[in-house]
Formats: structure tokens, C-alpha cells, sequence
């Protein structure tokens, strides 16, 4: 069900920690060898960074550290085929919206909510992966989870 890069809406999305379900936008990262295991990234709309630093692509600094889709740019290919954009700016942000969670948990989480919207182009993905791996706010076992499970 599940490939890396791709992208699926989630209604009531419920967290790990217990918080208020809420629609969500899930991007596989990474996915283990057993295909039991997967990184996942949470997006959201809101602008919680400086006007200036809103830009397509990577931001890895001192205070930040994100990837921006920027609204109506074509990342990908949607679940017919189309073109794949997000119609709002969209984030990760490298703190506490990533995790690994296993099939069994979020396909009992999720059978019915979790809708495929699209797949990043191979180009997208390999920029999201840098930049995520290049960030100091990424967990030690989330960049190892990312650097063990690489190759396809």
C-alpha cells in the first residue's frame, strides 16, 4: 500500500501522543526492508515561519529546519496520473512531525481513512531526503531508520 514519496490524506487523523484528531497530510519517507516499518511526515498549512523564508525546497539553519511545497508548484504525479500540487503552501517541519510507525499500527489506525493523493517525482524526492537527513533537529534514530533503509 505504501511506497516512499507518496502522499495520502487522512481524515481524523489520530496521533501517537494522544492529541485531538485532525485531518492530516501523510508523507512517506522511508520504508524498511520487511516493508513492517515506515517514516512518516506530517504536513501542515500554517505559516509558522518569517514571510522571507518562504520558499520552495529546503530551509536548514540555526532556528529552522523545514521543506516547503509551495502552493499550485507541480511536485509529482496525483493517483491518475495528473499533476500533483498542493493548493496551500504545505510544510515539515524536522521537529516532532516525524516518526516510525509499523504497517500493522497505522493500517489499524487508518483501513479506511487513509485516501493516496499523489507520488513525488523522483527529483522532489531526492530533494525532500537531503534536506531531511541535513537537519540537526532530525532525531538520531529517524536519520539512521533514513540511512539504513535508502536504497530501492
Amino acid at each position: 500500500m505504501f511506497t516512499k514519496g507518496s502522499i495520502y490524506f487522512i481524515a481524523n487523523y489520530r496521533y501517537e501522543d494522544g492529541g485531538t484528531p485532525t485531518n492530516k497530510i501523510l508523507l512517506v519517507v522511508g520504508i524498511d526492508d520487511e516493508n513492517s516499518l515506515l517514516l512518516r511526515a506530517l504536513t501542515t498549512s500554517q505559516q509558522k515561519i518569517p514571510d522571507d523564508l518562504v520558499k520552495h525546497g529546503c530551509t536548514n539553519n540555526d532556528f529552522f529546519s523545514f521543506f516547503s511545497f509551495l502552493k499550485d508548484r507541480i511536485i509529482g504525479t496525483d493517483k491518475n496520473g495528473g499533476d500533483f500540487s498542493f493548493d496551500k503552501n504545505t510544510f515539515v517541519f524536522f521537529r516532532d512531525n516525524i516518526e516510525v510507525i509499523s504497517y500493522k499500527t497505522i493500517l489499524s489506525y487508518f483501513p479506511d481513512d487513509a485516501k493516496l493523493m499523489g507520488q513525488l517525482s523522483e527529483v522532489e524526492y531526492k530533494r525532500f531526503l537531503k534536506c531531511i537527513t541535513g537537519s540537526k533537529l532530525l532525531r538520531k534514530k529517524h536519520r539512521e531508520f533514513l540511512l539504513l533503509n535508502l536504497s530501492d
